[in-house]
């Protein structure tokens, strides 16, 4: 998909998107807001997460020992 949007411009490739989501996850990551997002879940000890991006919400759920199932379409996102 490389047709140029006229308010959008050029979409991104699935390894760009990747590349960005990873720098912006770590940033929500180190303000808190993964964990913000975990204590609103009460004590519900399994959850689904979709489109798990770069990982690190899923890593503030296992570090509150909560099972997590994973959903990520992305396979850089993925790796």
């Amino acid at each position: 998909m490389t047709e140029v949007h006229p308010q959008f411009g050029v979409p991104m490739t699935e390894s760009q998107y990747a590349e960005e989501w990873s720098r912006s996850a770590d940033a929500f990551f180190s303000a808190g807001h993964y964990s913000w997002m975990c204590n609103q879940l009460g004590k519900a000890a399994r959850v689904i997460e979709i489109g798990s991006g770069s990982g690190a919400s899923t890593q503030a759920l296992l570090g509150q020992d909560r099972q997590v199932l994973v959903i990520e379409s992305n396979p850089y996102c993925a790796d």
